[in-house]
């Protein structure tokens, strides 16, 4: 099987991207009542800005000329008086399911370390969402524990 290499995103990778997310956003609707995720059009726009941030890391997967995967970090502060004063976010993951190949998402997230460790980081927080046991387990399986419950509201006009 051809490995695969991990680098930076560039903006010849949307099309790819939006497939992945595309994939991603389908799976999340199934099981998300709160609300659905931006419109492609809107998505494409954040992340060819988010590319271009010093704060933000759009890391892709690659084999054969074809994205299999994603991860999106970034740079935040903390809260004033806790440390550390910043950490890192994993907000976004997507290993392409259909592209029978493990350890995609551990090589993504081994990037994204060496990305925040360059930013001396050392926390890292992670989005999952709370129905999806495949992702949970994957973020449990390198280490991620428990840290908070993160909730939404609906304020309706």
């Amino acid at each position: 099987m051809t490995r695969f290499e991990i680098r930076r995103a560039q903006p010849t990778d949307m099309d790819e991207l939006a497939r992945l997310w595309l994939e991603r956003r389908d799976v999340y609707l199934k099981n998300q009542a709160l609300h659905e995720p931006r419109q492609e059009e809107a998505w494409r726009a954040a992340v060819q800005h988010w590319i271009t941030r010093e704060d933000a890391a759009v890391l892709v997967a690659e084999r054969d000329a074809q994205l299999i995967g994603y991860m999106v970090g970034w740079v935040r502060e903390n809260l004033p008086q806790v440390e550390p004063t910043q950490f890192g976010l994993v907000s976004e993951m997507s290993v392409d399911g259909h592209c029978k190949q493990g350890g995609v998402g551990s090589a993504l997230l081994q990037e994204m370390k060496t990305w925040f460790a360059e930013r001396k980081l050392t926390w890292v927080e992670v989005r999952v969402p709370t129905l999806q046991p495949i992702e949970q387990a994957f973020w449990r399986s390198v280490g991620a524990q428990d840290y908070r419950d993160h909730l939404a509201l609906r304020l309706r006009p």
